[in-house]
């Protein structure tokens, strides 16, 4: 029987070559028996990576292949007898995983085995295969804004939807911004940073099928003018290939911009009741605000200024102010939002101002919208009159003589120290009923009337330091008493304040002496003796004069009557004689240049 010659050969191809992680990598295995001799129990075995996955297996159908998966994954595939010749192929499909490395190499050869000897050993094992593993990650980006009309000083929201559509994975996945000129990147709860105007959203690793979502706000620059925003994104893998670029970059965003800046103002000058011609300098305090969110630009702010009031310096913390009349124009530099102006007014309060309720009002507006407009801010004083009214009253004399028959005078000096003018000053004065009061002397336009007591003047009105005078002459009447005679007069501002009244009232006290000078005269008509017990019945005629310039009060006549004499008839002011033989004649007043007569009979 002649000897077996075998020759058993096999040989590995790949396709494609290099294989997209994710892919289907196709080996071909071809086994030919070069013979001469058939070749019994032919079978084939491969080992590769157990990260490999078989997906199909196409073979004749007398060939059985079978794997398994230890530390390796094992393809063995049983042929069975070949004739000389004869040739066996099998396809195998093995699934890359997507996650293999860019650039990653698979190496790998097969064995064929027959049973008995072959006479090329040589040829049993296929050459090396060296397999480049490449990626392709289908990188996709959309992008959405949070709003897409936004008013400058506002804020909105980016959001970017990531896929990767495979079959690779990505490593070093990021999305890039470039921000429009007027967006200022404000934060990120995905951890997406900023630099200048690129915004760089990292991702990291993404596998096939992956989504993922990147966030970042920007704030619209509140000095934006109205504007139409136009934003891109784009994603990339700072590692592995991209073959379709053409989703790399998101749709455009397109966000319209406008402006509104809500400016609010306030004025007060920190009191609400105010004294005319207060000797005080007073603030109002004007702050205008710009509550946002863009900037308020072209600010205007208007003080009708109150007539009354007297305008002093006007300072503000931005721009300039220029007076007019009767207020005052300020134009600030433009307001950033939560930024505020401040404009002071110093002014002063005229003393002539009457009780009044006074108002300021100030007004802000801007070029830039105001959605809450007119803004106006108005602050009201009560003004009130305090005028510190002082009376002086003096006739010069502190003694006068009852019945001189001289004209007095006395003097009231009634001033006004302030610090209001003085309007509706009344003086009443309490007059001396020992005194004849004469003409009352005052400035043109005041009323003296009298009022039984005394008089009163009315009509008066005093500005701030001024005084006027009021003279009123007075006699002595002759009846007048000795003593004191006082005269008191008190000023009043009607229905106003007088901050001081002690000195709103003034007295002045003069002493009356009296001048009597009594005389007395009796006489009963007889020149020659008498006789005694002669049956006549004689009479005494006294008279009692007051030749002084005053009345005389109580005046009494003392008589020594006669011891010898028998009274027939006296007047009733007179007593009979006492134990002393004294009569007394109570007369009573007796008026100055008064010459009183009576008459007592006797025998």
């Amino acid at each position: 029987m002649p000897a077996r010659e075998v020759d058993v050969q096999i040989l590995k191809l790949d396709d494609p070559d290099p294989v997209v992680a994710g892919t289907v990598l196709t080996y071909t295995f071809r086994v030919r028996n070069n013979g001469p001799s058939d070749a019994f129990g032919v079978r084939f075995v491969d080992e590769l990576p157990k990260w490999l996955t078989i997906n199909s297996i196409n073979a004749p159908d007398t060939v059985t292949c079978t794997s398994k998966k230890t530390n390796v994954l094992t393809l063995e595939c049983d042929i069975g007898d070949m004739s000389a010749a004869e040739v066996v192929i099998v396809n195998v499909q093995f699934l890359i995983p997507p996650d293999r490395q860019h650039n990653s190499t698979l190496l790998n050869t097969a064995e064929v085995f027959i049973n008995g000897p072959d006479e090329n050993p040589a040829n049993n094992i296929s050459p090396e295969q060296v397999t480049t593993i490449v990626r392709d990650a289908d990188l996709r980006i959309q992008k959405n804004a949070s709003t897409n009309a936004v008013l400058a000083g506002q804020s909105l929201e980016f959001s970017i939807n990531v896929w990767n559509d495979g079959p690779s994975y990505a490593d070093g996945v990021v999305i890039n911004d470039i921000l429009a000129d007027g967006l200022i990147f404000a934060g990120s709860p995905d951890g997406c940073s900023a630099d200048g105007q690129s915004v760089s959203c990292p991702i990291g690793t993404m596998a096939v099928g992956a989504s993922d979502l990147a966030r970042f706000s920007v704030d619209v620059d509140s000095a934006l003018p109205p504007s139409t925003i136009t934003n891109t994104a784009t994603i990339t893998s700072t590692i592995d290939p991209d073959s379709n670029l053409s989703n790399n970059t998101s749709n455009e965003v397109q966000i319209l911009t406008d402006v509104e800046a809500d400016l609010s103002i306030s004025k007060d000058d920190g009191i609400s009741t105010i004294v005319a011609g207060e000797d005080t300098i007073f603030t109002y305090q004007i702050e205008v605000t710009n509550n946002g969110p863009s900037d308020a630009k072209s600010v205007v702010v208007t003080d009708t200024w109150p007539s009354e009031y007297t305008l002093d310096q006007i300072a503000t913390s931005s721009g300039f102010c220029v007076v007019g009349e009767p207020g005052f124009i300020c134009t600030p530099d433009d307001i950033k939002p939560g930024d505020s102006v401040v404009i002071t007014a110093d002014y002063t309060v005229p003393a002539n101002i009457p009780v009044s309720s006074i108002t300021n009002q100030v007004e802000a507006s801007s070029a830039t919208p105001d959605p809450s407009s007119p803004n106006i801010a108005t602050d009201t004083n009560n003004v009130v009159i305090e005028a510190d009214l002082s009376i002086t009253k003096n006739d010069g004399q502190n003694i006068v003589v009852a019945g001189d028959n001289q004209t007095y005078q006395y003097t009231m000096v009634i001033g006004n120290a302030g610090p209001s003018d003085a309007i509706s000053v009344e003086v009443a004065d309490s007059w001396p009923s020992g005194f004849s009061r004469g003409a009352i002397n005052a400035p043109a336009g005041v009323t003296c009337i009298d009022n039984g007591a005394g008089f009163t003047c009315s009509n008066i009105n005093l500005l701030v330091g001024e005084s006027i005078t009021i003279v009123v002459d007075y006699s002595v009447p002759p009846s007048t008493p000795p003593g004191n005679q006082t005269n008191s007069a008190q000023v009043t501002l009607v229905g106003n304040n007088d901050p001081d009244n002690s000195n709103n009232q003034d007295t002045d006290t003069t002493t009356v002496e009296t001048w009597v000078d009594l005389s007395i005269t009796k006489d009963d008509g007889i020149s020659n003796p008498i006789t005694a017990g002669e049956n006549v019945i004689h009479t005494f005629t006294f008279s009692a004069a007051n030749n002084g310039t005053s009345d005389a009060n109580e005046v009494v006549v003392t008589d020594v009557w006669p011891a010898n004499y028998e009274i027939v008839s006296k007047p009733g002011f007179c007593t009979d004689p006492d134990i002393n033989d004294e009569i007394t004649c109570t007369l009573g007043g007796l008026a100055t240049g008064a010459d009183f007569r009576w008459f007592s009979d006797w025998c």
